[in-house]
């Protein structure tokens, strides 16, 4: 599907809620209708996404709208979706654990995002559902997600809100790293070092504090992540309360996996920790460095790269 950018226009001929949605990207008069919407598939606090279809060729797509309820969010995605440079990386990225972005565009406060369309569940739901597509291939998963968002650091982003729901699995089984929505790129890290949106349960401690982010933000956000598939719950108490769950990373020590998990090798233990670790000097200093140690311990345990079974 070619790339395209600010000219989808949604069909306005079937009524879906909210009137923005449907005038969201008919923002030029002249345009041709390109989008179908099917159905809503997906609804956030700031977001909701739908699976459309192109009437050029009859493509499934998925169509994010996203409305920012925070003036700082919103800026940062002017930077990315209306100065364009940035939102361009998005567009250029080609990677087989990693969405498609097709089109990006907004009108107004409201933005759209045109990616490739995944029939599948999100890693949480599987993770919560204790699915064994999750528990007996986590190690496999885990290190096809860490080639992803290896490629997208090398592209000069950070995803920042790095989390098993920003995970899809397509039908086949791969997992696709989505939501670009907070990501920025890595020249901009300095500017919104004050913003802490994200998922508070997986933001690193720096990102909790307000201070700059880089690719290890993320390593410790994939760590997490990571700790949640292999053991089925994360590093550290759960707490209602999202800035308790966040302060947590400031002062609680992780669990050792292998608490929850007696399967785990002890390097796959260590690995873990590592990623964990509340220092970001500490950590890995990039995800290919983490994805090298999580190669050689899979190796032992065959391609299929599966844990040990109780």
């Amino acid at each position: 599907m070619p790339v395209r950018r600010h000219s989808a226009i949604v069909n306005k001929g079937r009524r879906l809620g909210k009137d923005w949605v449907m005038g969201l990207l008919g923002h030029t008069r002249s345009s041709p209708v390109n989008y179908k919407i099917v159905r809503e598939v997906a609804k956030g606090g700031m977001s909701v996404v739908y699976e459309a279809t192109r009437n050029s060729d009859n493509a499934r797509v998925a169509i994010k709208i996203i409305t920012p309820k925070f003036t700082q969010l919103a800026a940062q995605l002017e930077q990315v979706f209306d100065k364009g440079s940035e939102g361009e990386i998005a567009l250029t990225l080609r990677h087989a654990n990693v969405i498609r972005t097709y089109d990006y565009g907004h009108k107004g406060r409201e933005y759209y995002i045109v990616m490739e369309f995944i029939d599948g569940p999100n890693l949480k739901q599987l993770v919560d559902q204790h699915s064994p597509r999750a528990s007996e291939h986590g190690l496999q998963i885990s290190i096809q997600i860490a080639r992803g968002l290896a490629y997208i650091h090398k592209n000069g982003l950070v995803h920042r809100d790095f989390c098993p729901k920003n995970i899809l699995l397509a039908e086949d089984g791969t997992p696709k790293i989505i939501d670009f929505g907070l990501a920025i790129p890595a020249h901009l890290k300095d500017k919104w070092r004050y913003d802490r949106s994200g998922t508070a349960a997986y933001m690193a401690p720096e990102q909790v504090r307000g201070q700059k982010v880089d690719p290890r933000t993320d390593v410790y956000a994939f760590s997490v992540s990571m700790f949640e598939i292999l053991t089925g719950t994360r590093p550290f108490p759960d707490d209602p309360d999202r800035f308790r769950k966040m302060a947590i990373h400031l002062n609680r020590e992780p669990i050792n996996p292998r608490e929850r998990n007696r399967n785990i090798p002890i390097a796959l233990e260590h690995i873990l920790l590592r990623g964990l670790a509340r220092e970001r000097d500490d950590r890995y200093p990039t995800v290919d460095a983490m994805l090298k140690d999580l190669l050689n311990v899979a190796s032992a345990y065959g391609a299929a790269a599966r844990l040990p079974s109780e």
